[in-house]
């Protein structure tokens, strides 16, 4: 009877350790060393005050500013801070801030300015969203003719011209999600790029023959529109 009720006690003992919380403490960080992962805090436990302690951060520590998720990136000295670790490794486990702003929200950078190429020719702009260095191809997404948001696949041969930046380039210079201009041509069925141009500087696409004669036909038109009105008026006068 004896080992059976001594197993039992074992047990439930291993289970209230396994249960037991981690160790806290609280202090200012002092230091933070991303490069050896490690954090010093003055602290105090059991009311013994200015304690300096070296808390390891592992892969696993997780920082929080209230209820907002934050990383070890965002740990400074002067924060105070309550971190719960774990015995005898002093391994950080959770790290809260208690001061401090939380991290702000990563900045999503704009889509780069779409450029336009100064050659005869169709023109196809937008932004590459894929670039197939090996089959010499890239995936081109920009406005559709109803205005829809489009993809074409144009090829790319040895001979297209590259500029990026003002400078001649070849295709592994280009980037996924550059802003670019196609000069195409059609080729075996399919788009065959004539040049592509990336990057600002690059100047605007020239208007189509006769655009710039639109509004004075439109004008002359409704000169004569109000002529023939005026004519109108006068032979209906008795």
């Amino acid at each position: 009877m004896t080992t059976p009720r001594f197993a039992l006690a074992l047990i439930a003992g291993l289970t209230l350790a396994a249960a037991a919380p981690a160790e806290v403490m609280r202090g200012v960080v002092t230091r933070v060393d991303l490069d050896k992962k490690e954090l010093d805090l003055e602290g105090r436990v059991g009311g013994v005050r200015r304690v300096m302690t070296t808390f390891a951060l592992s892969d696993k520590t997780s920082v929080l500013f209230g209820d907002h998720a934050g990383a070890p990136t965002d740990l400074m000295k002067g924060l105070r801070v309550r971190i719960e670790f774990e015995e005898p490794s002093f391994v950080a486990q959770v790290i809260h801030v208690l001061n401090g702003r939380r991290p702000a929200a990563a900045v999503v950078p704009d889509v780069p300015p779409v450029p336009a190429v100064p050659m005869d020719g169709d023109a196809l702009t937008g932004v590459l969203r894929r670039i197939g260095y090996s089959d010499r191809e890239v995936v081109l997404v920009g406005p559709g003719p109803k205005g829809a948001e489009t993809e074409t696949t144009v090829a790319v041969p040895a001979a297209a011209k590259i500029v990026k930046d003002g400078k001649d380039a070849t295709l592994d210079d280009l980037k996924e999600g550059d802003g670019a201009a196609v000069q195409v041509e059609a080729k075996d069925g399919r788009p065959s790029a004539l040049s592509i141009q990336v990057g600002p500087g690059v100047a605007p696409v020239p208007e189509k023959r006769g655009a710039k004669m639109l509004p004075k036909i439109r004008k002359a038109l409704q000169m004569v529109d109000q002529l023939l009105k005026g004519m109108e008026d006068r032979d209906r006068e008795p």
